[in-house]
C-alpha cells in the first residue's frame, strides 16, 4: 500500500497539539512519527486547525473509495502548509499541499525542482502540470498539479492516474 514519503523534515510545526495523537511528533530521544492511519478523519483535523490558519483549509468531499492516511498543518519553508495524503480508489497516492502565502521557493522545494511540462484545465481552473513519470526515482512526485486560489498555492502530487488527479482537483 502506498505511503506518504514527504520530502524533508517539518520546520516549526504550527498547532502541533491540533492533530490526533497518532499523527503527533514526539521527543523521545529524537523525532518520532507515528505510522500513517488509513481512514483518517482529515475533515475533523482541518476543523481543529482552521482557527490558526489565515485562509480556509481545503477539505475535498470524496466518496468512500478514497481514504486519507495522513493530515497535518505545519510550516514548511516558512509557509503555513495544510497537508493531506490520500489513497485513491486504484490504491495509488495523491498528496494535497495547500501553502498559505506559498511562494515560488516553497513550490520549487515542495516539487524538488521539477519543471513545468504543460497545463490542464479542470472545472474552469487552470493547473500547471509537472509530469515526471518518465524519470527514475521520483517516488510520490511522479505527477503534480499546481494552482493558486486567493492567498493559497495548491499542489497535488502523486502516483495516481490523470483521471484520479482530475477528480481530486475538481473536488
Amino acid at each position: 500500500q502506498p505511503r506518504d514519503r514527504g520530502r524533508g523534515a517539518e520546520e516549526g510545526e504550527v498547532g502541533a497539539h491540533l492533530r490526533e495523537p497518532r499523527l503527533e511528533r514526539g521527543r523521545l530521544g529524537g523525532d518520532v512519527e507515528a505510522e500513517p492511519a488509513p481512514g483518517l478523519d482529515y475533515a475533523a483535523i482541518a476543523a481543529q486547525a482552521q482557527p490558526v490558519a489565515s485562509e480556509p483549509l481545503l477539505v475535498p468531499v470524496l466518496d468512500d473509495s478514497w481514504s486519507a492516511n495522513s493530515a497535518r498543518f505545519d510550516v514548511r519553508n516558512e509557509v503555513p502548509t495544510w497537508y493531506v495524503g490520500f489513497i485513491t480508489p486504484d490504491v495509488q497516492f495523491i498528496a494535497l499541499n495547500q501553502g498559505i502565502g506559498g511562494n515560488p521557493s516553497w513550490l520549487s522545494t515542495l516539487l524538488d525542482g521539477a519543471q513545468k511540462t504543460g497545463s490542464v484545465t479542470v472545472d474552469g481552473v487552470t493547473w500547471v502540470v509537472y509530469d515526471q513519470r518518465d524519470r527514475a526515482d521520483v517516488g510520490n512526485f511522479a505527477y503534480s498539479l499546481a494552482t493558486t486560489n486567493g492567498a493559497s498555492t495548491i499542489v497535488l502530487s502523486g502516483t495516481a492516474t490523470d483521471t484520479e488527479f482530475a477528480f481530486l482537483a475538481a473536488s
